[in-house]
């Protein structure tokens, strides 16, 4: 259950990544950088949470 939990929150995180890479290419840059610190803050989380 944890699992489709898990992959639910990635596909919701990034979503707008590829909408926007598919509408402004130029975006790429500042996207990686975004999904970047947001994937951090997610394992952060799920690091102090175990």
């Amino acid at each position: 259950m944890l699992g489709y939990q898990l992959y639910y929150l990635m596909m919701i995180l990034l979503e707008p990544i590829a909408f926007c890479w598919a509408i402004v290419p130029a975006w790429k840059e500042s996207l990686n950088r975004w999904m970047a610190k947001t994937l951090h803050t997610l394992y952060m989380k799920i690091g102090w949470g175990m």
